[in-house]
């Protein structure tokens, strides 16, 4: 299989605002012994076998990145490719994880795994910069407006999960194809 990913847009200096929806290009190889049960589907009925197969091998891919990658109280280290359940934001990023159902485009299916959350990007690909950090209140004490500097290293927990759940779509897949050959 063949996966392709490509980062978002970089973040702005003070706001990161850039959606994440991953997407991978994957190369389906019809194996010897499928192509009997290929014989006689039509190249339209395959290709919405395909992307039905396609939706649902995402669904399951990101329900165990949900709980592979982004549960449990961290943080931990960046070679685990892990976010924890985060104290500021309360979930959000776990909360917003998302599959795009399959779309087919000519001879093209892609189907996307990711979140809207601003942040998102900035832990799946890593980011350094400055921000202004905007004038709070912190213990009873006003903290002025400020510049800071942050290195935030790339984690990649959606494209880890990906690479590493890929044969659930492979499965997905020769099922709806399966199912597809015997109506």
């Amino acid at each position: 299989s063949d996966l392709d990913f490509s980062p978002p847009p970089s973040p702005s200096r003070t706001k990161v605002r850039a959606p994440l929806l991953m997407s991978a290009t994957i190369t389906v190889t019809i194996e010897p012994n499928l192509s009997e049960a290929l014989k006689g589907l039509k190249p339209e009925p395959m290709r919405q076998a395909i992307a039905r197969g396609m939706t649902h091998g995402a669904e399951a891919i990101k329900s165990l990145i949900s709980e592979e990658r982004f549960l449990g109280h961290g943080p931990f280290p960046v070679e685990e490719h892990r976010l924890g359940i985060g104290h500021v934001h309360g979930g959000r990023l776990l909360a917003s994880i998302r599959v795009v159902p399959a779309r087919i485009e000519g001879e093209k299916v892609t189907v996307s795994i990711g979140s809207h959350v601003e942040y998102a990007a900035v832990h799946e690909f890593g980011w350094e910069g400055d921000v202004t950090v905007r004038e709070h209140e912190r213990l009873g004490h006003t903290v002025k407006s400020h510049e800071r500097h942050m290195n935030v290293p790339e984690r990649s927990p959606f494209r880890t999960g990906i690479k590493e759940h890929l044969d659930e779509i492979q499965t997905a897949i020769i099922e709806e194809i399966t199912k597809g050959r015997n109506q």
